[in-house]
């Protein structure tokens, strides 16, 4: 599934992340390992528990990209992040330089997976779409401040500010890993997705109202900077994956 998926066959990489999920729930894969299960070292727990975040991160992928309820329910696992995953990102995880075997790294943050979740959950699913605009507007600004929250926790010169502008140096993208990307593609996907739930991003209706026209905006600049970026990084991504 991680392999053909960027080749530009989602439909096949959705059906085996089905198969994927459930294995992961036989597997027990969803839960952290009590210490009494002595029958599973550590190692394997570990291992077990990093598939289970490649099929977590893949799976709200799929399911905010075609606005479709996942097929893992966050209720039913366990998502304290692992404990040698590197919460703090410094400069070198958006780079490609030497990284440390003791840090457990995916290809993007999994924090904008439990982002995503919360995203569809609260404004993308039937329950989300029904809520009060009130509420929704309330989403809206807790999401946006959690979003740039994270963005905040990464190094200065290495966010995502920085690279999406027609004026950036073109010294800051020599050695930029994929990692470092796919982290400043997926901030303003996310930042497109929580705006572009807004009142004010759709076609106005006699029953509508916008108390937050800054969303429109906000939503309009995320598109803007996502293809200056890419723009930008052109010569560095695969066209293969490109998709």
């Amino acid at each position: 599934m991680l392999y053909i998926t960027p080749l530009g066959r989602p439909q096949a990489g959705e059906l085996l992340l089905g198969v994927a999920v459930q294995l992961i729930y036989n597997l027990g894969a969803n839960r952290i390992q009590t210490p009494h299960e002595i029958h599973r070292t550590d190692q394997r727990s570990q291992h077990l528990r990093a598939l289970f975040w490649h099929c977590y991160a893949i799976d709200k992928e799929f399911s905010i990209r075609k606005s479709q309820p996942p097929l893992i329910n966050d209720d039913d696992c366990d998502l304290d992040l692992p404990t040698t995953y590197a919460q703090k990102t410094s400069e070198r995880h958006f780079y490609m330089k030497p990284l440390s075997s003791k840090e457990l790294l995916f290809p993007s943050d999994l924090r904008f997976s439990l982002l995503k979740s919360k995203i569809f959950r609260l404004l993308y699913s039937v329950h989300g779409l029904a809520l009060p605009e009130a509420r929704r507007l309330q989403h809206i600004r807790e999401l946006d401040q959690e979003l740039s929250d994270l963005k905040q926790g990464y190094p200065v010169d290495c966010r995502p500010d920085a690279f999406a502008t027609e004026s950036a140096p073109e010294y800051l993208f020599h050695d930029l890993s994929i990692r470092g990307v796919n982290i400043h593609m997926e901030y303003y996907y996310c930042l497109g997705k929580i705006h572009g739930a807004s009142s004010s991003c759709r076609i106005a209706s006699p029953q509508s109202w916008s108390p937050l026209p800054s969303s429109a905006e906000l939503c309009f600049e995320a598109a803007r900077s996502s293809l200056i970026y890419i723009w930008r990084v052109r010569q560095f991504v695969n066209h293969h994956t490109f998709w």
